[in-house]
């Protein structure tokens, strides 16, 4: 249909008012988009070990509602434990474990020193979770038996041994090779009455060390590998737990470690 120019004119003033309101309206839209609708970035660690703490809720609301109003830090800044509690009993999410993958992160809030995500995530039965989790914490939790010995022992998987100690303090041993701390845990025999000092045991530990070089050990190592362990019975409630390990001295060579696992041996 043909239309005057004046009309023309209107007719596309009128399309130019209509395309600068979509526009004007779908900016209003992007704007109020919030970050985690476009995709919070994933942490360094997807999984969530089975012995690491997290907080599932029945559903998102639930959970969103908790990293709202109940993930807050306190007056010192730290975060609030006490609101964290109540917070779990207002909306019925609880305490969990894993392992727990997570597919998505939905929300990331700062709590005092901490990262705390809102994940989307997946059980090993496939079931869907919505949960809480400390990035950081997460990210440092170890995944496997080596990385918890290193996080129970070894600072940032270094030792430390102090060579003032004696013997009977249980200092660390350093020997000439991996094999050499190894062949010392397999000469000590299996404990053969608990409770009791068995001398069997501690006169072979003494004579295995001897034989293989190992004396006490001074300096820093980087631990590398774990082996095996074995436990001597020195009394009631008390004894050594020996764990051989192969480390890097501080030129870098390879060598053995015999340490002694117990973790009251540093209050001696």
């Amino acid at each position: 249909m043909l239309t005057s120019k004046k009309h023309g004119a209107r007719f596309a003033m009128a399309i130019d008012r209509s395309s600068m309101c979509a526009l004007i309206l779908a900016g209003c839209a992007m704007a109020t988009v919030s970050p985690t609708s476009a995709g919070e970035a994933k942490p360094e660690k997807r999984d969530i070990p089975a012995d690491y703490s997290t907080v599932t809720c029945s559903n998102e609301a639930s959970a969103r509602a908790m990293i709202s109003d109940y993930y807050r830090p306190n007056d010192n800044g730290a975060f609030d434990v006490y609101r964290f509690f109540d917070g779990l009993k207002v909306t019925g999410c609880q305490q969990a474990g894993g392992p727990i993958v997570i597919e998505e992160v939905l929300a990331r809030k700062r709590v005092g020193a901490t990262h705390q995500i809102l994940y989307r995530g997946s059980r090993s039965t496939g079931a869907t979770v919505f949960g809480l989790v400390d990035e950081e914490g997460n990210n440092r939790a170890p995944r496997n038996a080596f990385e918890r010995w290193i996080a129970t022992y070894a600072t940032g998987g270094f030792l430390n041994p102090d060579p003032q100690k004696s013997p009977a303090q249980k200092p660390s041993y350093l020997c000439p090779t991996p094999q050499a701390a190894q062949k010392v845990i397999s000469a000590i025999p299996a404990v053969q009455q608990p409770g009791v000092m068995n001398a069997p045991q501690v006169s072979a530990k003494l004579a295995a060390l001897n034989a293989n070089g190992c004396t006490i050990a001074s300096g820093r190592f980087e631990v590398i590998a774990v082996h095996g362990s074995v436990f001597i019975s020195l009394g009631y409630e008390s004894g050594e737990t020996w764990t051989a390990l192969t480390a890097l001295d501080s030129h870098r060579r390879v060598v053995g470690i015999l340490h002694d696992d117990d973790l009251m041996t540093d209050w001696n």
